[in-house]
């Protein structure tokens, strides 16, 4: 499949937006999202990362820890695993 190719020009002060799964050779949605934070002027890029199952907790942390990942969209086969670690965040004690 050919997609129709945008500029991109990513700075370190671009926030990243991941779509993990694994695979993820499969996964359609970055161009568009891509396209919508250009015509916004949103300085955002979405990208495809593909994670294995026995690597999620350690996506999970660097998700956690980086300052320019604003958050992350998640597919096959992770759903249920991303709902489950948001759960566990929100019934963990602040501070």
């Amino acid at each position: 499949m050919v997609f129709e190719s945008h500029k991109i020009c990513i700075t370190g002060k671009t926030r990243l937006l991941p779509i993990i799964g694994h695979p993820v050779s499969g996964v359609f949605s970055p161009p568009d999202f891509n396209l919508a934070f250009q015509e916004r002027r949103l300085d955002f890029t979405m990208v495809p990362i593909d994670v294995p199952t026995e690597s999620l907790k350690a996506f999970w942390d660097l998700l956690r820890n980086s300052a320019n990942m604003i958050g992350c969209s998640v597919t096959y086969p992770h759903k249920q695993a991303a709902f489950d670690a948001m759960e566990t965040a929100r019934h963990a004690p602040l501070g």
